[in-house]
């Protein structure tokens, strides 16, 4: 761990500077086709995320949080599979708000479950 401790902490700087670089090729027409991926996976979601989520880890945050980061990341991927292949904009929502919900439920399932069992532990 103590290997990677002084890579990890230089992540965020590294992505702004890829997509600082990759401005460069905005004349470019495939770039223009390439843009919409790039902020799914490089700008602002697939590894943004991935870092909160290893930082969440990391640092044993609650619950709560790691699932929020986990399922920021499974509307970044439902993003990306949609720009592939379209849905359409009444789908799209729908499915969109099947994943927020999903992850809103399993975040209050803990919350339950973590009340039950410390309500068990008092008795």
């Amino acid at each position: 761990m103590k290997e990677i401790k002084p890579i990890i902490k230089f992540v965020p700087l590294v992505l702004l500077g890829v997509c600082c670089m990759l401005t460069a090729f905005t004349g470019f027409s495939w770039y223009n086709k390439l843009l919409v991926y790039l902020y799914q996976i490089i700008g602002f979601s697939i590894f943004t995320n991935v870092y909160f989520l290893y930082f969440s880890v990391r640092f044993r945050m609650c619950m709560y949080t790691k699932i929020a980061v986990i399922g920021l990341m499974a509307l970044n991927v439902f993003d990306i599979i949609n720009l592939i292949h379209p849905i359409g904009k009444e789908l799209y929502l729908v499915y969109n708000s099947i994943i927020v919900y999903f992850f809103f439920i399993i975040s209050f399932l803990f919350l339950a479950l973590r009340k039950e069992t410390d309500n068990g532990a008092t008795k």
